[in-house]
């Protein structure tokens, strides 16, 4: 939701004391503020709630009253790009315990620590409840300017007038994994301005029954196959470079890559998910690849790590396989020691901006291919690859890279999102889009193929294949 907000001013009032706001978030970027909520009383910015997390990565509560500052702040910090956290915040100052006014729960854990922590005092106000206030998802409002945008993905967003509910309404503890797993219909009383958006896909009228829909005040909203129960594989912020150079930047929720573009920046991304075992497939739309137009790298490679420093082709990952686009080159790492890649040149075709790369690995029989616009290969014949088994990781990451430390690459990964940076892919099933053969993914070209004239059922990379295939 990078820039992307919504809004809406009740038209009754409801409880100025008491509140519940739930959201489930996966986080682009860490070192940021991202506000969950926001609220404000009139337009002068003197009295605004917003809820969060803080550019110092902790949940925030800060409420300015009167041009007076409250702060609450967590000691845990939420600095996990990968999954998704469910954030529900309690607003209840009629409580007469001061510590109980304000409660924060994280993936149904109740923090407890704070490393600041004021006082709220007895009956203080929501701002965000009332004909004279604005409330904000996605983002906080100051004056007259909206900011601190929440940059990632959001799901199943209630906001609950004049009741204070527990973590445990949302979503329970899995007995066998632990997990904090969704309850996607929770039994509660949402209130005069309760609401409950972002059920399915990105829609954001009330499904709450109370009729109170938001709009889009900023932005655009993208549908992702991406989920709470469901986790896709994004390319890890996480994975930075060590020492001097420019790191790739990264946008649309991390499936949007685009290299430093100078001396001392072939620095790859890696996905966050690796893979052991199983048939896999993920594609990418080329934007742009260098000064030549044929400088960007996809493939798979054993150490995230390594991506981040001084990559380019995967060469210095001990065991890597990439495509080149110039001049169709294959490169290849079995050494023992890194930095000795093969580059196979006109092994396969060169490919440029606008093109669709598809990128196949079987690693039950060690082979990989690759298509270009949905057109396989070496006419549907795989590469042979180490055994994930004898990598120094034991598993393969997939990677974008570029092939040339001074120009500028960029492509949109889809690992099965559904989605080419904001672009998501619409239409019609197995014609203009397809799933994996488990009904899993949503991507441009059929992840099924005939490869080494066998069936390749290759799955999207996402949690729920990965415990049943990974």
């Amino acid at each position: 939701m990078a820039t992307t907000y919504l809004t809406r001013t009740p038209s009754s009032n409801g409880s100025a004391t008491t509140a519940t706001m739930s959201a489930w978030v996966k986080r682009a970027a860490t070192g940021e503020a991202n506000m969950v909520f926001g609220g404000q009383t009139g337009v002068d910015g003197n009295n605004r709630t917003k809820f969060g997390i803080d550019d110092t990565n902790q949940m925030v509560c800060q409420v300015y009253n009167s041009g007076s500052y409250d702060d609450w702040k967590s000691t845990r910090l939420l600095r996990d790009c990968s999954g998704w956290y469910n954030l529900v915040f309690v607003w209840d100052t009629t409580n007469a315990t001061p510590g109980d006014r304000i409660r924060f729960y994280c993936n149904g854990d109740r923090i407890t620590d704070f490393a600041t922590q004021d006082a709220i005092p007895e009956n203080a106000e929501l701002k965000m409840n009332t004909t004279s206030d604005s409330i904000y998802v996605g983002a906080r409002k100051t004056s007259s300017t909206v900011n601190q945008f929440f940059n990632g993905c959001m799901s199943h967003i209630h906001y609950i007038d004049g009741t204070a509910y527990e973590a445990s309404t949302f979503g329970s503890t899995d007995a066998t994994t632990g997990e904090w797993n969704i309850n996607t219909s929770p039994t509660v009383t949402y209130g005069t301005n309760g609401f409950f958006i972002l059920e399915d896909g990105n829609g954001i009228t009330d499904q709450s029954g109370e009729g109170n829909d938001l709009t889009l005040g900023a932005g655009t909203l993208t549908n992702t196959e991406d989920n709470p129960s469901n986790v896709f594989c994004a390319l890890n912020p996480l994975n930075t470079t060590v020492g001097t150079g420019n790191p790739p930047s990264y946008a649309n929720a991390n499936n949007y890559c685009t290299t430093g573009g100078t001396s001392s920046s072939d620095f790859g991304g890696s996905g966050t998910l690796g893979l052991s075992k199983g048939v896999w497939y993920y594609e990418g739309l080329v934007v742009t690849s260098g000064d030549d137009n044929l400088r960007s790298v996809f493939g798979i490679n054993s150490d995230p790590s390594v991506t981040a420093r001084g990559n380019q082709e995967g060469q210095w990952n001990r065991w890597a396989y990439t495509w080149k686009g110039y001049q169709g080159a294959w490169w290849t790492n079995t050494n023992s020691s890194p930095g000795n890649a093969t580059e196979n040149v006109d092994y396969l075709n060169t490919y440029t901006n606008g093109d669709y790369i598809g990128v196949y690995f079987d690693l039950d029989n060690s082979k990989m291919l690759f298509t270009k616009n949905g057109v396989l290969e070496r006419s549907g014949v795989s590469m042979a690859i180490t055994a994930a088994a004898d990598t120094d990781s034991g598993m393969y990451f997939p990677v974008y890279t570029d092939g040339h430390s001074a120009w500028v690459s960029s492509a949109k990964l889809n690992f099965g999102n559904g989605v080419f940076g904001s672009t998501a892919l619409t239409g019609s099933e197995d014609s203009d889009w397809f799933r994996d053969a488990g009904g899993q993914g949503k991507f441009k070209y059929n992840p099924t193929q005939t490869i080494d004239s066998t069936t390749w059922d290759a799955r999207a990379i996402c949690t729920k294949n990965i415990n049943t295939y990974g």
